[in-house]
């Protein structure tokens, strides 16, 4: 007899959110180590990237001067542009963020057959983009600003000013905690951060 797979209606989703540099990639990988579903919208950016389409509507927009020998982006020196102007951050933002939301629907879709009871997208920007309507839950991570900035000048090699540059273009943690479920504090070690992780689940 032919058995059809009943998907889960009732997955739960859970945001995290935060800051550049409060440690949301350490989160999510903690969360999967202990069998947790993740996706992280950063890594749909990086693919988008390398879409033809979507790399046209850059060359068109901003002309060959942001593309490296082999056609790709030049993501560094294409961020540069982005950070210094509203405008074309927005610009950015519009192409971006519909085409993100598709893939991330579509990865509840999988989770959903495949029976998790929930799931973790990693969106950095929720509220910026306006997606917090989207999931049952958010948590925010959060660090010290002293913190932030020595990650984003080691891990990223952004310099003092471009550090600050970008966080300034995001909504501070104040402004999100009265918005959020759950508040994870990063300013200890990695293992620190672990054992929070693992007290939450």
């Amino acid at each position: 007899m032919l058995q059809l797979k009943v998907m889960q209606e009732d997955l739960k989703k859970i945001a995290i959110t935060g800051n550049m540099g409060t440690g949301k990639s350490a989160v999510g990988q903690f969360l999967r180590q202990a069998g947790e579903a993740v996706l992280e919208t950063d890594k749909i950016t990086v693919q988008l990237y390398e879409n033809r389409d979507v790399r046209g509507l850059i060359q068109d927009k901003f002309g060959l001067g942001f593309f490296c020998d082999d056609g790709s982006v030049d993501r560094r020196k294409f961020a540069e542009q982005i950070f210094a102007s509203d405008a074309d951050r927005a610009w950015l933002e519009r192409l971006f963020w519909p085409r993100i939301k598709d893939e991330v629907d579509l990865w509840f879709y999988k989770q959903k057959c495949r029976q998790k009871r929930r799931a973790f997208v990693i969106v950095p920007l929720l509220f910026e983009a306006g997606w917090e309507k989207f999931f049952d839950e958010i948590w925010l991570v959060r660090s010290s600003r002293e913190d932030i900035l020595t990650r984003l000048q080691i891990q990223r090699r952004l310099t003092l000013a471009q550090a600050r540059k970008r966080l300034s273009t995001q909504m501070s943690d104040q402004q999100k905690i009265d918005l959020v479920n759950l508040v994870i504090r990063n300013n200890g070690s990695l293992d620190d951060l672990k054992s929070v992780i693992q007290q939450l689940l």
